[in-house]
């Protein structure tokens, strides 16, 4: 059983699905690189998609072309990029790791020399935008016998014949494309991926993985692609823009961690909090404190009971007489100074 097919089952049994992010060997230069995938490994990553540069990457946007170009200029070769996978295998990190790579960097290393050193390095497996299936027999026969995993990809276009034909020489998952054009972060995921996702499942069937990318920077996107039934979801452009800008590889790693938290059930902690809230905040209502209502009901002995109510005694004026501060006693005397029989003050005391 390879590594892919082993981490597939070990998550269905979680109740998780995949995370598979996206960086360029080299980029923005062989040493520096491995620091940006050891913080994909620390995220929490799954599996990882090792770019490799290549001058004409025809499905890429303009985001892993510039990786591609950085990498490049930094002299990154072939033999960096599988020294890359050797570092990560001594640092005994075992998940899986794909090389996402175009054909003629293959060809030009011959196709069994190539999967000769992914073999030997630890590469799982191999995933090629531009090899049709009709043409990859003798490639894929190889990477049998190698233990490569070799996987295809489909798109909105793929027929459903051609989907089972896909189906059938892919090894550890299906990759699909999730839209029409190139990849890239800033468009987001189609409004029809939903169906887009259930006609290829219900072609493939459910033993293989069903992993969707293009399109994908956030959580919302990979619970999108997740819900609709896919097992992984692929994020590259997003992550690859961060080391273009320099971030630094704890961060990447903070994002990291909060895409995969996507990839986890995630209905137990949303529904918690609102049950427990709702008696708290209403409980006080029920029950209304009296205290600032007593002084109303003898407003000449206000100033006489002040221990009985303390804490609310500047809430008592809206109850009370407003005169109740220049009645020192029960029988106020006359404010105007005319000798009066009657101990009602005056109507101009009162108000």
């Amino acid at each position: 059983m390879s590594r892919i097919v082993e981490v597939f089952q070990q998550l269905k049994t979680r109740n998780e699905k995949a995370l598979i992010p996206y960086l360029m060997a080299g980029d923005p230069n062989p040493e520096r690189a491995l620091n940006y995938f050891e913080a994909l490994i620390q995220g929490g990553a799954d599996l990882i998609e090792i770019g490799i540069p290549y001058s004409d990457p025809v499905a890429d946007g303009p985001t892993i072309q510039s990786a591609s170009v950085r990498a490049m200029n930094a002299n990154t070769t072939i033999n960096d990029v599988f020294a890359l996978v050797q570092q990560m295998r001594a640092k005994a990190y075992q998940l899986p790791l794909l090389l996402m790579t175009y054909y003629n960097p293959i060809l030009a290393q011959g196709e069994e020399n190539f999967l000769q050193r992914c073999q030997e390095t630890g590469v799982d497996g191999l995933i090629i935008p531009d090899l049709p299936a009709e043409e990859a027999q003798t490639l894929n026969a190889l990477a049998k016998e190698k233990k490569v995993n070799l996987v295809f990809l489909a798109t909105p276009e793929t027929s459903e014949a051609r989907l089972a034909q896909l189906a059938e020489y892919s090894e550890g998952f299906l990759y699909l494309v999730s839209r029409y054009g190139v990849t890239g972060a800033e468009v987001g995921v189609s409004h029809s991926i939903n169906g887009l996702i259930q006609r290829t499942r219900s072609v493939i069937g459910s033993d293989l993985p069903l992993a969707v990318g293009f399109g994908l920077s956030s959580p919302d996107d990979i619970r999108k692609v997740l819900d609709a039934g896919a097992d992984a979801a692929v994020v590259g452009s997003a992550l690859v823009n961060e080391v273009a800008k320099g971030t630094l590889p704890p961060l990447l790693q903070d994002r990291i961690r909060l895409l995969k938290s996507a990839t986890r059930p995630q209905s137990p902690p949303v529904s918690t909090p609102p049950t427990s809230a709702v008696p708290t905040t209403n409980t006080p209502t029920t029950s209304p404190p009296p205290v600032t209502n007593i002084p109303s009901a003898s407003p000449s002995s206000a100033t006489n009971t002040p221990s009985t109510n303390p804490p609310s005694e500047t809430n008592t004026p809206t109850t009370s007489p407003p005169s109740t501060t220049n009645m020192p006693s029960t029988t106020p005397p006359p404010t105007t100074g005319t000798p009066s029989s009657s101990h009602t003050p005056p109507s101009t005391n009162q108000p």
